[in-house]
């Protein structure tokens, strides 16, 4: 069971790295729920502050991943077909 959860964790965590760089993938929730899957093994400590900490930090980057583009688009005066593109 230690060795699927591992596997599913370390796949969760190279798609957050694929999704960087593909706009589709959300990035850092899919890396955040390949450390938590990992946190579910035995062979990982669970730290509960550590998941908090790092599930926050993803959930902030992934709301300012959607929110730049809009403020950038407005403020170069972009219209709003614009800004509904950019997002």
């Amino acid at each position: 069971m230690d060795f699927a959860l591992i596997s599913i964790g370390i796949l969760l965590i190279l798609t957050g790295l694929i999704g960087s760089f593909v706009p589709i993938i959300p990035g850092p929730i899919s890396a955040w729920f390949g450390l938590f899957v990992l946190h579910q093994t035995s062979n990982v400590d669970s730290n509960f502050l550590f998941l908090f900490i790092t599930f926050s930090i993803a959930v902030g980057i992934f709301i300012l991943d959607y929110l730049i583009p809009i403020i950038g688009t407005k403020k170069f005066g972009g219209t709003k077909y614009g800004v509904i593109g950019a997002t």
